[in-house]
């Protein structure tokens, strides 16, 4: 499934800069050791229902982007042996255009696991990545061996991606907002045809 970016999503995109990263973590704390082979197969069973996060980002034209899947992806993922509980696990950024948008690390010691899963914004937005969390626990799980009927993968529907840049928004919708829309613009013309002046004398450093 090919996806065109939505404006929102391009924008996170062009945002996104080794200073200002646009990314989500999230760092779990678990009692006893993480099994190896359990947490890599959940990684890709889950991977596989979240179809922005197994994609790349492709350039098609001079201001296009679209979705590229990437076959058998798997986030690049770090084992770290070492005491739980310290300074959060050095990093580097995400470049959707080279990889898909999560990184894995694992910090492990005799007693106790943490697991730390990063994010690219423009993939997942906070729901999102609670969501792919919540599925990877329970793959997990079933990993381990869990029976339980109440512990399973819920249906996804990955075919709503396609609209979810309409934010809900129906024709009938979009033009009972019409009214408070043209205020807007106004707003917003006024806001464009205003220059920003610094409140001290600096010269701006390049990009």
């Amino acid at each position: 499934m090919t996806l065109p970016l939505t404006t929102f999503e391009q924008s996170l995109l062009w945002e996104d800069r080794p200073a200002y990263p646009w990314n989500n973590f999230v760092r779990l704390h678990f009692s006893g050791r993480l099994d190896r082979t359990s947490l890599e197969s959940a990684v890709r069973t889950v991977l596989g229902r979240h179809p922005l996060l197994f994609s790349k980002v492709e350039q098609t034209g001079r201001n296009r982007f679209h979705w590229l899947p990437v076959d058998d992806a798997q986030p690049a993922t770090t084992w770290l042996e070492r005491p739980t509980g310290g300074p959060f696990p050095q990093t580097t950024g995400l470049d959707l255009r080279k990889e898909i948008g999560l990184k894995i690390q694992v910090v492990a010691d005799e007693v106790s696991s943490e697991l730390v899963l990063q994010f690219h914004h423009v993939c997942c937005d906070g729901a999102g990545v609670f969501s792919f969390i919540n599925d990877l626990l329970v793959a997990y799980a079933i990993q381990q061996g869990e029976k339980s009927e109440r512990v399973r993968l819920l249906p996804l529907e990955p075919d709503r991606l396609a609209k979810r840049g309409t934010y809900g928004l129906t024709p009938w919708k979009l033009l009972k907002m019409t009214p408070n829309q043209l205020a807007g613009v106004r707003g917003a013309w006024q806001f464009l045809m205003r220059s920003p002046v610094p409140l001290l004398p600096y010269q701006p450093a390049p990009n």
